[in-house]
């Protein structure tokens, strides 16, 4: 059996199955979010520049179809092995747009037709140089210069295999402090209950794009958070002007 189950027509397309037949179990081939979503959600557009958690690659793939710059990072090798593999299917010239969409649809899945769209395989082939796969690692320990983004997609990573929220709500906070005011945040899973905590710390829900995507969204419960600095300075203003009064 082989990972992708297509009918298999050109040599390119063979070659691609064995090579994938030859890595161990992947974990993510597809996303099992909803691409919709996440595009929608974040407001992906060609003037962005995204820091992500890479998986399967598809959620990279539909950032730079938008004319977005995407820096994909991820901790599993064979991951990172086996989205190297189909971008360089896209890559090649010898395969047709037809073929490189079967291999986007070859799994079933929340956004199986997302790649349905002609259109979208020709955007995808011609922006793949706005695709980067960064060095094998944990996105909350990246040194980088996080400046460089105005959007981060976390998926799941926040609360991956921890049931603390308190935790992930922690390690939300001190990662989210490395970017700039008004800096977008795409979480799949829901990690903070209110604006409460987030407005002290200078962030806040995006009420309206989360309601967006979770309308979308049928297997999450997708949460968009904003950096806002001035919500901070708003208060302290508050406060230095009630304090004489006092």
């Amino acid at each position: 059996m082989t990972h992708l189950e297509i009918m298999l027509e050109t040599k390119e397309e063979k070659n691609l199955v064995k090579e994938i037949d030859k890595l161990p179990y992947i974990s993510f081939p597809y996303t099992n979010e909803n691409l919709e979503a996440i595009i929608k959600g974040m407001q992906i557009n060609s003037e962005d520049y995204v820091l992500g958690i890479m998986g399967s690659g598809q959620q990279g793939l539909a950032m730079i179809e938008k004319g977005a710059k995407a820096d994909l990072i991820d901790y599993d090798f064979t991951q990172i092995e086996y989205f190297r593999k189909m971008l360089r299917f896209l890559k090649n010239n010898k395969n047709s747009y037809e073929s490189c969409k079967k291999i986007l649809m070859s799994w079933e899945g929340p956004s199986k037709n997302y790649f349905s769209l002609n259109e979208r395989i020709f955007n995808i082939r011609k922006n793949l140089d706005n695709l980067k796969i960064l060095e094998k690692g944990d996105i909350f320990s990246l040194k980088t210069e996080f400046s460089r983004y105005n959007k981060v997609y976390l998926s799941n990573s926040t609360d991956y295999k921890c049931q603390d929220y308190l935790k992930n709500q922690k390690k939300f906070i001190q990662f989210g402090k490395n970017f700039n005011q008004k800096t977008t945040f795409y979480l799949s899973r829901s990690v903070f209950e209110s604006n409460r905590k987030l407005k002290k710390e200078g962030f806040r829900i995006n009420e309206d794009l989360t309601k967006k995507s979770n309308k979308i969204e049928m297997g999450w419960k997708p949460q968009i958070i904003v950096k806002d600095d001035e919500q901070i300075s708003l208060i302290q203003r508050i406060i230095k002007k009630i304090k004489p009064l006092i």
